[in-house]
């Protein structure tokens, strides 16, 4: 019996219960019921309690605090959204911010102060940021009377650092007087006594924690005692591990912002020794970077050994004993001779949200009633490979299975093969804080699929995955397959400069299958069917939250073997695609760039709405899409006169500014969406809208007398 529904059952004398048990318990039946209405009143009138305060109220309330206070959403950023809606609640947590709320009446006391420009991009838009004054930067004739001999002087053109500096937020040189204003819509200058810049700083630092370095033999002059921080071989710019400021009235320094770690910022100096080694405010444990020599290495190298390098094309050699690390390619070099059997590294890189395989926080599922296997040290069950413990799950055959992967080490695996039986579930899943890599390679058959998911009825799910090396086969009667949190290589791999290693090539393979397919917040590469049984219903596909990468606007991201439209019935929600898409129908496709041409076989059903479409392309009925939308206001019907195309700051996987829209890109993409928010993968950012509250708020805590520039420095 549960103590909650007998509470009040168990207050009553014994002798009342034993004459109760005696009757066959009506009583406690009666009061079972009386106490789930108990339970009810009970919560409602603790959660009239939580609904005082800012931190725990229910969404309704947020705007009635807001109001008790005086205040007012941006205008700017748009209407509120929908409480009871999962997407307004969302869109809420940008306009209606619950920290800044809780925190407005302290801001207004702190008016006018320059500390306060960080704290509000920080509590408003989620953005680090650094504000300068540029007043103080001004070339100026010094007063006898009041001499400042840090200020105005001439440059030292000795000062390499503090000119690799020039025109960042960190800038401490002098600059000559630009009358322009800081926040002229034409063109913005900034050093005059009245301006102010507020850097900021978008994308988000993430870490990896002891993954294996992958050793580069690929390049001239590279070879055994050459590796990459990227397990993919890939040059990774390195980050500094973002840290907020220890008090509000500091300012945010460079090692301790989400920024790219300058190779003259990693190495510091040592006057006395003329020696140069890494600075300690980046190199460590527990740090921005950190590399051990070997797997079994309690301690990594320490900082005195380490050489801050430029390794472009490997030319550097450091003397025995010591390693070079070039934290701009991420590349790392041993003496000749010296290098360990393995190198184990943890690092960061900047990426713009959670998105594919990464050691960030995931949505819990449920592992009730299921047998978990677990990988790599600490394993409660098992240790080794993910062959070996897939052999495993075989032999066992439970009907709902977990295969728990603990670390971030790269797995080296030959032709795994899942052969699902009905009804039977298996889940590959990263544990938080961990980012395994799955290398696949084919060495016996040929077959261009090295990974095989088969059976007849049953799914399989893989969360938090990064695959490379080879793609991914689905073969016959599989109930579903999902991937969430997954990185299948665009290309299977990817070259130093991150080109990929076989362009063209699928991520997934839909061979003779009935499979549904479901991605989640992935990075993929394209999409393949073969042999489709088009006596039966179309293959149903959805696609939200992700990124489908066939390398240019002109190679396929999902199309048949037989270059015929793909027999699948497509719902893609918040997605970039770079490709062109062939395919049966489309059940709707909403908030969606697709940078090649789209074509749907069935265009009498289906919707395409707040979507980036080329011209050419042959789709069912749109709504409020691009650039159709701009071609009609301008009374042209050509893309060129309306100007609207998606511009992206990069669009090689790899990349930290992969598949982010850059600054010129035109509004109608960047504010595109259906609530207002940018077309694609990173709609759920919000960037508009957070950005709007920002420049709000400024205006609001800034002297009428100053002009504040908002600058993205990443």
């Amino acid at each position: 019996m549960s103590e909650t529904q007998d509470r009040l059952y168990e207050l009553l004398p014994v002798y009342v219960r034993q004459q109760d048990v005696e009757a066959g318990e009506p009583l406690r039946g009666l009061l079972r019921i009386i106490s789930e209405q108990v339970d009810v009143v009970e919560r409602d009138i603790g959660q009239l309690y939580e609904n005082w305060f800012i931190e725990t109220c229910e969404d309704w309330v947020v705007p009635y605090i807001a109001d008790l206070i005086g205040y007012k959403p941006a205008p700017e950023a748009g209407e509120p959204g929908d409480v009871s809606s999962a997407e307004g609640r969302l869109r809420n947590r940008i306009l209606l911010s619950r920290q800044e709320i809780g925190n407005t009446i302290h801001y207004r006391r702190r008016k006018g102060t320059l500390a306060l420009l960080e704290v509000l991009s920080r509590d408003l838009a989620g953005w680090p940021a650094r504000a300068v004054e540029f007043g103080r930067l001004l070339a100026v004739t010094q007063s006898l009377h009041h001499l400042r001999t840090d200020r105005g002087r001439s440059i030292d053109l000795r000062a390499g650092d503090a000119l690799s500096l020039l025109g960042s937020p960190f800038d401490l040189l002098t600059h000559t007087i630009d009358v322009r204003r800081a926040n002229s819509s034409h063109s913005s200058g900034r050093y005059n006594p009245g301006s102010i810049g507020l850097f900021v700083f978008r994308l988000k630092s993430y870490s990896v924690t002891r993954s294996e370095a992958h050793c580069m033999e690929e390049g001239d002059n590279a070879g055994e005692h050459c590796f990459t921080f990227s397990p993919i071989g890939n040059n990774t710019q390195l980050f500094s591990d973002a840290m907020p400021p220890a008090s509000q009235s500091c300012f945010s320094e460079e090692h301790a912002l989400p920024s790219p770690i300058r190779r003259r910022a990693f190495g510091e100096r040592i006057v006395s020794s003329r020696q140069s080694m890494v600075s300690a405010a980046y190199y460590g444990e527990g740090k921005s970077l950190a590399i051990w020599p070997g797997k079994d290495a309690a301690q990594p190298i320490p900082r005195e050994a380490v050489i801050p390098a430029d390794l472009s094309n490997w030319r550097y050699v450091p003397p025995a004993r010591y390693v070079a690390v070039d934290p701009v390619l991420g590349r790392i070099c041993f003496h000749p001779g010296d290098e360990p059997p393995d190198v184990i590294v943890s690092y960061h890189y900047g990426f713009s949200d959670d998105l594919g395989g990464g050691e960030y926080a995931r949505p819990a599922t449920s592992t009730v009633g299921e047998r978990i296997y677990s990988i790599a040290s600490g394993g409660t069950e098992i240790q080794g490979n993910v062959r070996k413990v897939l052999e495993q799950w075989k032999r066992d055959s439970p009907d709902r299975a977990v295969i728990e992967i603990t670390d971030s080490q790269t797995y080296d695996e030959n032709n795994l093969s899942i052969v699902l039986r009905p009804k039977q579930s298996l889940e590959i899943r990263a544990v938080d804080g961990a980012r395994p890599v799955i290398r696949i390679f084919d060495i016996e058959s040929g077959r261009a699929e090295a990974l095989s998911i088969s059976g007849d009825g049953g799914s399989c799910i893989f969360d938090g995955i990064l695959v490379t090396g080879r793609g991914t086969r689905i073969v016959g009667g599989v109930s579903e397959i999902v991937f969430r949190h997954c990185t299948l290589v665009p290309g299977w791999g990817l070259h130093p400069d991150c080109k990929p290693r076989h362009a063209g090539e699928p991520s997934i393979v839909l061979r003779n299958s009935s499979a549904r397919l479901r991605i989640e917040h992935s990075i993929i590469g394209g999409i393949k069917t073969e042999e489709p049984q088009r006596e039966n219903e179309p293959l149903n596909i959805t696609i939200s939250d992700s990124v489908v990468d066939a390398m240019d606007a002109k190679s396929k991201a999902m199309w048949d073997h037989n270059s015929a439209a793909s027999w699948v019935t497509l719902k893609i929600l918040r997605s970039t695609v770079f490709g062109q898409i062939r395919t049966h129908a489309i059940e709707l496709a909403e908030n969606c760039i697709f940078d090649g041409i789209l074509t749907v076989a069935r265009r009498q059903r289906g919707c395409v709405r707040f979507c980036y479409v080329p011209p050419g392309s042959k789709t069912p009925r749109r709504y409020n899409c691009q650039p159709d939308t701009a071609s009609s206001k301008a009374g042209s019907g050509s893309i060129a006169e309306s100007g609207v195309i998606p511009i992206f700051s990069n669009t090689r996987y790899g990349n930290p500014y992969y598949c982010q829209l850059a600054e010129n890109c035109s509004s109608a993409i960047r504010q595109g969406a259906d609530d207002g928010s940018e077309m694609g993968v990173f709609h759920d950012l919000f960037y508009p809208q957070r950005l709007s509250s920002v420049a709000a708020r400024l205006s609001e805590y800034v002297p009428a007398s100053c002009q504040v520039d908002i600058s993205f420095v990443s």
